[in-house]
């Protein structure tokens, strides 16, 4: 007899998106429970310029991703504006990507693609979508995920789970999701809400099997399968919208009451507000707990970004003010 197993939750449920992938019609974004993906809502057709997106990522509000024509040729990198579901960028782009998954520990954008003929781990510039090569990766991996912590976990073709070196690209087996039959078409998620990791997976034999995966042990708990029009169906670029807190601020308020506020933003540079009266230039630096300037501008204006790439960590951004008001707070990336 053939016989099928599904985990019976008793946990609460959350709330997946992902972009059902289809070269034939009703490509586009899906709604479904962790519980029963079975009830899968279609939101709405996403064909950004006619293409097809191939890997998705949430951040901040907006979904970065990649496109495809039908037969996965590589068409361009995308933001898409989650209101209005329009590309507010589009770039060309000679790179396949599978998986893409936000690192919030180092404000870094990782992918799993082919860049020269290999399946690589590649660092995404959200800007402009250039790709650049970590290491190639000597497992055919498939899927991307990544922690609140910063660790990187994929799912290679041999069906087991695998943290990946962010430096090197180096996998290290964490155990078999006994799971196989499995296509290039997949994704998976970590939900930083719950710390829980979901996988849909797509096989010559199946699509759209639900899998909570354990990330401690790789086991892979059947939730169920998502349909659409009574069909299980394949899916791309899951996510769970978050709010990241970027940073711990703790500002410092001078005798007379001005303050000034600071935070590292997603791209991890150093965004700066100045007490709205002050209208002539300040001298703004960023400093180490040590008292190392590691970056320093001049802001006119009341809101300035500081461009910089630090390690995690404490720092102090203080500034003098024109009228030689000194101000200083404290954040942590």
């Amino acid at each position: 007899n053939d016989t099928a197993s599904m985990y019976l939750p008793n946990m609460k449920n959350v709330d997946l998106h992902a972009f059902r992938w289809s070269p034939y019609n009703d490509a586009g974004l899906f709604r479904f429970n962790s519980n029963v993906p079975e009830t899968a809502e279609y939101v709405k057709e996403i064909t950004p310029n006619n293409y097809l997106l191939n890997a998705a990522e949430y951040l901040n509000g907006r979904v970065y991703g990649f496109t495809a024509t039908y037969n996965s040729v590589p068409a361009q990198f995308v933001v898409l504006d989650t209101a209005t579901w329009a590309p507010v960028t589009a770039v060309a782009t000679a790179v396949y990507v599978m998986d893409m998954a936000y690192d919030y520990a180092t404000s870094t954008m990782y992918a799993i693609g082919i860049m020269d003929s290999e399946v690589d781990l590649l660092i995404v510039d959200t800007q402009n979508g250039n790709c650049t090569k970590v290491a190639a990766l000597q497992q055919g991996f498939h899927t991307l995920a990544c922690n609140t912590a910063g660790t990187l976990y994929a799912i290679a073709d041999d069906g087991n789970l695998y943290t990946i070196d962010k430096l090197t690209g180096e996998p290290t087996v964490v155990g078999n999701t006994g799971v196989k039959d499995i296509l290039y078409i997949q994704t998976m998620a970590y939900d930083h809400n719950t710390g829980r990791m979901f996988w849909v997976h797509d096989g010559n034999e199946t699509a759209g099997e639900l899998y909570e995966i354990m990330p401690q042990t790789a086991e892979a708990r059947p939730m169920g399968t998502v349909m659409f029009d009574g069909y299980p169906t394949c899916m791309i670029g899951m996510y769970i919208p978050y709010q990241h807190i970027t940073s711990s601020v703790e500002t410092i308020t001078n005798a007379s009451g001005k303050k000034l506020n600071a935070w590292f933003n997603a791209d991890g540079n150093i965004e700066v507000n100045l007490p709205a009266s002050s209208a002539k230039t300040a001298t703004v630096d960023v400093v180490t707990l040590a008292g190392a300037i590691v970056a320093s501008t001049s802001q006119a204006t009341a809101h300035a970004v500081i461009p910089v790439s630090l390690p995690a960590g404490v720092y102090i951004v203080r500034a003098v003010l024109g009228d030689g008001t000194q101000l200083a707070a404290k954040v942590q990336k």
